[in-house]
């Protein structure tokens, strides 16, 4: 169960992942063990009123800048997991720190690794590392786009069209990547 309190953007997650939807935070809790927490930081404390969750439960937080012990605090007895996408997600080219709780068992990891496979790929992060990480990785396509913005702007300056120097610039960018692998 997905729950969001943007209804429209709620419901066109859901259906993209396959996921049920639920406005109402109570009524998620009661649907679902396995529950995304997708809502605005300064609404979690509200949410955790409005959403009682059990031993039962995992919750699944993108909450961004809100520490993994604020999170566990404000849902005390389920098993949380934080999460810090970045945009490439959209594309299933995703890159995804996770951090959880220290009891969190194997079973439940895979189970994580299993659902958000199809967007990217997952590092599970001692959560010291979270915030390195969202520095790092999270911010990362805003830094390589306006490295790729100069070098279409160099490439139209050159004579190229802008959609040439575009198409030319992506292919430099995707080839570069996959020969990173290879040496």
């Amino acid at each position: 169960v997905l729950c969001n309190r943007d209804e429209e953007k709620g419901e066109a997650l859901a259906l993209k992942l396959g996921a049920e939807f639920v406005q109402d935070p109570k009524e998620a809790a009661a649907q679902a063990q396995w529950i995304v927490l997708a809502v605005k930081p300064k609404d979690l404390q509200s949410v955790a009123k409005q959403m009682p969750l059990t031993e039962e439960h995992t919750l699944l937080s993108v909450l961004g800048g809100v520490s993994l012990e604020t999170q566990m605090k404000a849902f005390p007895k389920s098993r949380v997991i934080r999460l810090m996408p970045n945009t490439a997600i959209t594309t299933g080219k995703g890159i995804i720190g996770l951090s959880a709780q220290e009891d969190l068992s194997i079973e439940d990891k895979e189970k994580v690794t299993e659902l958000f496979s199809e967007v990217g790929r997952l590092f599970w992060l001692s959560y010291s590392m979270m915030n390195a990480f969202a520095a790092f990785a999270s911010s990362s396509p805003a830094f390589v786009f306006v490295i790729m913005e100069a070098m279409i702007e160099s490439g139209i300056y050159l004579g190229f069209q802008a959609q040439e120097a575009t198409v030319i610039v992506t292919g430099v960018f995707e080839g570069a990547a996959v020969l990173l692998f290879f040496f």
